[in-house]
């Protein structure tokens, strides 16, 4: 199993794959759904036009998870300081254990 780190400034925890950008994240979760333990999300990561936010990950799980109808639900959490950014992602993971709970 996979637990994946998006941050670009902490250092993970141990048995945890860091990545450091919004579409690097997008790619191994969407790719690697059904192998995903974890998702621990940091909503900033530095020049947003280059390296993106968490909460576009969580758009683009949203949208997976709608399209595809996976039943398997990794467990997903915030570790982000920003509280606007935070409040956004985890609405955003609050549907997508609707849809995988439904």
């Amino acid at each position: 199993m996979i637990k994946v780190y998006l941050d670009d400034l902490r250092t993970p925890p141990a048995g945890f794959t860091l990545v450091k950008d919004a579409r690097t994240a997008i790619e191994l979760i969407t790719e690697s759904w059904d192998m995903i333990e974890e998702i621990s999300l940091d909503h900033d990561l530095g020049d947003e036009d280059r390296y993106g936010n968490g909460y576009q990950v969580v758009c683009e799980m949203e949208d997976f998870v709608f399209n595809t109808r996976p039943t398997h639900l990794p467990y997903i959490h915030v570790h982000s300081a920003n509280p606007i950014g935070r409040k956004r992602m985890e609405y955003g993971i609050r549907n997508i254990e609707k849809m995988i709970n439904a």
